[in-house]
């Protein structure tokens, strides 16, 4: 049976493209980065503030992230927002973090 799934972007710029996308009743980020600064780091930063309060009127008390295992920045970058491994198969990491 094929995963049912609703998606719908928090941002869409030149920059970033921030998503957000439901998969059997969990809410998972996807970023894209087509470039990188402090001033996008800055507002990633609010655009995640400001996601919080809507997955909560969703019903949705955690957010995942799956990523690859051979980035050591990325992982860092994730712990930055609060994330925390929770499974490590197939080359990738499975991180949550509550809101």
């Amino acid at each position: 049976m094929p995963l049912r799934a609703d998606r719908w972007a928090l941002l869409d710029t030149e920059e970033a493209k921030f998503e957000v996308e439901v998969i059997d009743g969990k809410a998972f980020i996807h970023l894209l980065l087509h470039k990188w600064s402090h001033s996008i780091f800055k507002k990633y930063r609010e655009v995640f503030k400001g996601m919080e309060p809507l997955l909560k009127q969703r019903g949705f008390n955690e957010v995942y992230v799956a990523i690859p295992d051979d980035d050591a920045k990325l992982l860092r970058f994730e712990r930055m927002f609060g994330f925390n491994v929770i499974e490590h198969k197939a080359g990738h990491y499975l991180l949550v973090r509550e809101i």
